[in-house]
């Protein structure tokens, strides 16, 4: 930015944009055979846990949201990973 290379500038929100889309289907993903799967098991055997947000989740029913491998809700770090990426892009 410091720069004013406007070539550079675009090169770095292509990236960025680039790698928004990733995370983007990373979500997707995740969402097909992680949450997906992770749901349909706590449904049949009426144990588990849920999502805190998104397709699979049914507030109140009072289990844990599902944690990704770091302890972390997953849901929740997918998404600010990715909404801080988007943030990331120089206007």
């Amino acid at each position: 930015m410091a720069a004013g290379d406007k070539g550079l500038g675009e090169a770095y929100n292509s990236a960025v944009v680039a790698l928004k889309e990733f995370r983007d289907a990373h979500m997707i993903i995740a969402t097909l055979y992680v949450l997906g799967p992770a749901r349909r098991v706590a449904q049949i055997t009426g144990e588990g846990t849920k999502p805190e947000s998104g397709p699979y989740a049914e507030p109140g029913d009072g289990k844990e949201p599902l944690k990704g491998t770091g302890g972390t809700n997953l849901v929740r770090f997918l998404k600010d990973t990715r909404n801080r990426t988007n943030e990331a892009i120089i206007p």
